[in-house]
């Protein structure tokens, strides 16, 4: 090997160890976000990551830029340990106190809901890597001020379900919504690893008693094979029972990165 080949070689091996760097943070324990009804990465991944649709979407690419649409499996806690309320502040939730999400923190009012009912539910949550674990869902309190950042003194627990049942997607979550709620809520969700300390965090907007406002691109096919057909404007998924596989997401951003060495 020549001298210029070697310095080549070389040059390419330090952008691998720089690409290593960067991505290991978060892209190596990129795990899920729920995914019906979407939760806020989710939904920013769906609507694009370059040419957002929805205010909430434009201000986290405004705030934080790209990165963390692309990455929308990695909002998370590496050693959370069930300790969230002590690592995460008020205002933070849907960030999990992490600055590369803390568009995600943004006014219920900013972003597009997804219809729900109440009573027995199942939710959905698409993780791209599935582990032993738990989750924990909250849903706000009648009278909570969307306009506000979500805080923990706004949520009542719904969910506390160990090892819940693995869809293809995912898992299936069962929870039980108080019928008393009504107009914009938000589903907080944190799903807890047993295997490791490692937590996941997510932010759901939605709204009962009126259609949703979210994008349908992805979450109409999440309804039952016999559903009817739902409006292509509007999110009309009513999460009774456990939802269709979704198309296939498009390559992330980690994932082309990584096909350059591949």
């Amino acid at each position: 090997m020549n001298v210029r080949r070697k310095a080549a070689a070389a040059a390419a091996l330090g952008g691998l160890s720089v690409v290593g760097t960067l991505l290991a943070p978060h892209a190596a324990f990129a795990h899920g976000d729920m995914q019906a009804p979407a939760g806020r990465a989710y939904t920013c991944f769906l609507e694009g990551a370059e040419s957002p649709d929805s205010e909430g979407c434009k201000g986290v690419v405004a705030e934080n830029g790209t990165a963390p649409v692309y990455d929308w499996m990695s909002n998370r806690i590496g050693d959370a340990n069930g300790q969230h309320q002590e690592l995460i502040p008020d205002g933070k939730l849907c960030s999990a106190n992490d600055p590369m999400y803390s568009g995600f923190d943004s006014p219920a009012t900013a972003w597009p809901t997804t219809q729900l009912r109440t009573g027995d539910v199942s939710l959905e949550f698409k993780a791209t890597a599935k582990h032993q674990g738990g989750f924990e869902v909250f849903i706000t309190k009648d009278g909570w001020d969307p306009s506000k950042p979500l805080a923990w003194g706004d949520l009542e627990k719904i969910a506390d379900v160990d090892s819940p049942p693995e869809t293809a997607e995912g898992y299936s979550i069962a929870a039980k919504i108080p019928e008393s709620k009504t107009g914009q809520h938000m589903l907080y969700t944190i799903w807890q690893r047993t295997d490791s300390p490692e937590a996941f965090y997510s932010c759901s907007d939605v709204v009962f008693g009126q259609q949703g406002t979210a994008q349908t691109s992805a979450l109409e096919a999440q309804q039952p094979a016999d559903a009817a057909t739902t409006s292509h404007d509007h999110a009309t998924h009513e999460a009774t029972q456990p939802a269709a596989s979704a198309p296939a997401a498009a390559p992330s951003f980690w994932d082309k990165v990584m096909s350059l060495f591949a």
